[in-house]
């Protein structure tokens, strides 16, 4: 299970130091259940879908079990989909994640295989996908517990 932090804050503490111009508030292609990329949302994966160095941070981030989904975007218009699944078990998995639209498959990442506590970060870089106001977007990983939504907005 991903365990959560304050990471958030440490992350736009680490980029002020390097000087980087972060917005003040992240306006965004999804709008996330709790808060859009508030502490309660953060987790120590946070840096692996944002990377620590870039001033955009996901428009939308959450996590629900061992997967978590960032959401790059304005409006309607999405740029990046991150899905990114730890394995619980106690030998290595063999998993596909897919991203979903309102329940219907719209991508599928190629398979990979963790180790024992492994994580992995895929991306959808430039989805060719129409995405309406009000769609749920989902990460879900084959025989891997948790499906974290967004709501485009």
């Amino acid at each position: 299970m991903f365990f959560r932090t304050a990471l958030f804050g440490t992350i736009i503490a680490c980029a002020a130091s390097l000087g980087l111009l972060l917005p003040a508030a992240v306006a965004g292609a999804a709008t996330a259940s709790a808060s859009a990329l508030g502490t309660a949302n953060a987790s120590p994966m946070l840096a692996a879908l944002t990377g620590v160095h870039t001033t955009v941070l996901p428009s939308a981030y959450g996590c629900n079990d061992n997967v978590c989904i960032g959401i790059n975007g304005n409006g309607t218009t999405v740029d990046a989909i991150y899905a990114q699944v730890q394995n619980p078990f106690s030998h290595s998995v063999k998993t596909t994640g897919t991203i979903t639209d309102n329940g219907t498959v719209i991508h599928t990442f190629p398979a990979i295989t963790l180790g024992v506590g492994g994580t992995d970060t895929q991306t959808w870089n430039s989805p060719n996908h129409k995405f309406n106001s009000g769609d749920k977007v989902c990460a879900h990983y084959s025989g891997i517990s948790g499906v974290p939504c967004e709501t485009i907005g």
